[in-house]
């Protein structure tokens, strides 16, 4: 395995962050479309498991939104 890392992510920065105020309220213009456009109960549950909401009306299949 090589020393260089490869950096997917923008590393937090002091610089970056004295920057942060200025980037307020700018429009982003280059974004990729967005991986799920259907809100289906599976992605609902995905989601709110992803946050650690684990309220019934999310998670349980048998809850009365889920079978709607």
């Amino acid at each position: 395995m090589s020393t260089a890392t490869l950096r997917l992510f923008p590393k937090i920065t002091d610089a970056g962050l004295d920057e942060l105020p200025q980037t307020h309220r700018k429009k982003i213009e280059d974004t990729l479309e967005p991986c799920a456009t259907r809100r289906r109960a599976d992605n609902i549950r995905h989601y709110a498991h992803g946050i650690g909401d684990d309220n019934p009306l999310w998670c349980d299949p048998a809850s009365p939104r889920e079978r709607a």
